[in-house]
């Protein structure tokens, strides 16, 4: 079964989440960046998706670590960050794509299953 990783802060957004990508997989939620580190650590996930503005630690940085471990789950960034800087940034520490706040349901399910699809061959 496919496992995805929600890092989202905000509640109700975090929960559609998790109902737009339910019949895609198991969904696990963590609502800041040090329990999302914690998750992508130790568990063993198939997409991660995460938000850049969180408590603890920020999305860039949880990203950062990932990477510096060697950690190559894919990872989409979704936040409210639509600056090209932003983009550039979350590209650079290695995000596989971004998609900015508010989205629409459908290209959030098309992006997930690409990025399953090239990872999961």
């Amino acid at each position: 079964m496919i496992k995805l990783l929600v890092v989202e802060d905000e509640a109700t957004l975090a929960d559609n989440i998790k109902e737009i990508l339910t019949d895609l997989g198991e969904i696990t939620l963590v609502y800041d960046g040090e329990e999302g580190l914690f998750e992508a650590e130790t568990g063993v996930y198939d997409l991660i998706l995460l938000d850049l503005m969180l408590p603890g630690k920020n999305g860039y940085q949880v990203l950062a670590e990932l990477r510096e471990q060697n950690i190559q789950t894919p990872v989409l960034i979704l936040t409210a960050k639509d600056g090209l800087e932003d983009k550039v940034a979350g590209f650079q520490k290695g995000a596989d794509d971004y998609l900015t706040k508010p989205f629409y349901r459908e290209e959030l399910i098309l992006r997930v299953k690409a990025l399953l699809k090239r990872s999961l061959g």
